[in-house]
């Protein structure tokens, strides 16, 4: 559904207190709820879409927005986005 790899969700399930699947009685497998499905999506957004670090992603989620380490993190990750458009501007014209 997210496409993202069973070692990716584990991975977020021990950084980000918000996913909390809960498991199957008998098989032990992993069940998410449609609020665990959405939390994955958010992750995956600010961490993909809007380059944020696992730090300020998990910010982000427990402040809701109001970090200062995630406007920190945020503007970071859009100084290196426009200094890699730049980059390839001037390569290109070469």
């Amino acid at each position: 559904m997210l496409e993202l790899k069973p070692h990716v969700l584990r991975y977020w399930e021990a950084e980000f207190d918000q996913l909390k699947p809960g498991r199957g009685e008998k098989s032990k497998q992993r069940r998410y709820q449609q609020r665990d499905i959405e939390t994955l999506q958010q992750i995956k957004s600010l961490l993909r879409d809007k380059g944020l670090t696992v730090a300020g992603a998990r910010n982000y989620l427990s402040d809701r927005g109001h970090s200062s380490a995630w406007t920190g993190d945020f503007l970071r990750a859009g100084r290196a986005l426009v200094k890699k458009l730049a980059t390839e501007m001037r390569n290109s014209k070469h």
